[in-house]
């Protein structure tokens, strides 16, 4: 979990670059956790993946501190982003508002959202490749596949 949270934290510092070119500042990482609603919903959803691996007994046990938690960033930032979807290292929302992800959708590394994205959950849900960019109002849906860059 930490490698992953460390990677998306990178991106919050240089969204333009890849998190594999960005060197880690302590201080960008704070300004992220404090200032930004995207970080803050994937932090979220990073320890709700983590916790799902680590097995239906803990899954459960934890399902309401999640319930929880998912319902405050969602009201908090306008962010949905479901515990089922696959998102690679480097996960990136820049803007505040309306951005749905939902369950099914894989997604490799450095993907970035803008607001009003909504990907996945309407007969199926769109595979993605690395460095993919979905700009405001950007819609993907069904069993589609989107390749890198």
């Amino acid at each position: 979990m930490f490698p992953m949270i460390q990677a998306d934290l990178r991106r919050e510092m240089d969204p333009g670059a890849r998190w594999q070119d960005t060197p880690w500042r302590w201080r960008g990482a704070l300004v992220a956790l404090a200032d930004r609603p995207g970080a803050w919903a994937v932090l979220e959803y990073r320890l709700r993946r983590w916790l799902q691996a680590q097995g239906r007994a803990v899954w459960l046990a934890t399902k309401p501190l999640t319930f929880l938690t998912r319902r405050v960033i969602e009201t908090v930032t306008g962010i949905t982003i479901d515990a089922s979807a696959e998102i690679g290292a480097g996960f990136y929302i820049g803007h505040f508002g309306g951005v749905i992800v939902g369950g099914g959708v894989r997604a490799g590394d450095n993907l970035s959202l803008n607001q009003g994205v909504t990907i996945g959950d309407n007969r199926g849900s769109p595979t993605l490749g690395d460095q993919v960019y979905l700009a405001t109002g950007a819609k993907a849906f069904g069993p589609i596949t989107i390749g890198d860059n």
